[in-house]
């Protein structure tokens, strides 16, 4: 009788422990596939912000002359 209430019991712990480790698995290939998602949105939106940023004079005078040098307006870019 003991003997099988043990192992009703481990068979339930097994249970549970392999419950808990399919939870928290699926629960981090969530959590993945949400961080890559919001990376791939970053990444979508990057040169709208990169716009955004030199089109308010927000970025550093290096990186506005680096810019000035890859596009031909380069008298109106240095002026900002």
């Amino acid at each position: 009788m003991a003997c099988e209430k043990a192992e009703i019991r481990a068979g339930y712990i097994r249970r549970k422990t392999l419950n808990t480790y399919i939870y928290k698995t699926k629960k981090y290939i969530i959590a993945q596939i949400l961080w890559d998602l919001a990376g791939v949105i970053c990444l979508a939106f990057s040169p709208l912000l990169q716009q955004w940023l030199f089109d308010y004079g927000l970025q550093s005078p290096l990186k506005k002359i680096v810019m000035a040098n890859m596009f031909p307006y380069r008298e109106m870019i240095l002026q900002r």
